[in-house]
């Protein structure tokens, strides 16, 4: 992160804040980082080095091979909305059960904590709408 200023003491409490932020976990997601990587980038990795080891893998492969054809995946993770995921949803409505929904959402949002956790990867998107 940068950011220029006129005065050094004004640079100087800014990296201190910046520096208290980080030390809290309290920064921004990289965006540059969010900017390189698609949903589908990210589904295809968690696929490929999660879901092997699982014990529903089959049925969830399924799942996640079937959503990799919707146009939510070709968005970039900074381009990504919660808005993106309610309209995934009500179209997914139409044709399912919100039951049934909640099912073949739930591997999407392990797949964004293996994200945040495991690969430090920011979270684009914090809270995958299920229900209108």
């Amino acid at each position: 992160m940068t950011k220029t200023f006129g005065l050094l003491a004004d640079a100087k409490e800014w990296a201190r804040h910046q520096e208290r932020l980080a030390d809290r976990a309290e920064l921004g997601p990289n965006r540059k980082e969010l900017e390189r990587i698609t949903l589908a980038q990210l589904v295809q990795r968690y696929l490929d080095e999660i879901v092997p080891a699982k014990k529903g893998a089959a049925i969830e492969r399924i799942v996640l091979e079937a959503f990799l054809r919707h146009k939510i995946c070709n968005k970039r993770l900074s381009e990504l909305t919660t808005a993106d995921f309610a309209t995934y949803r009500d179209e997914r409505l139409k044709t399912i059960t919100g039951k049934t929904l909640k099912r073949q959402i739930a591997p999407l949002s392990n797949m964004f904590e293996v994200a945040r956790m495991d690969w430090n990867l920011p979270s684009a998107a914090t809270r995958l709408p299920t229900s209108p």
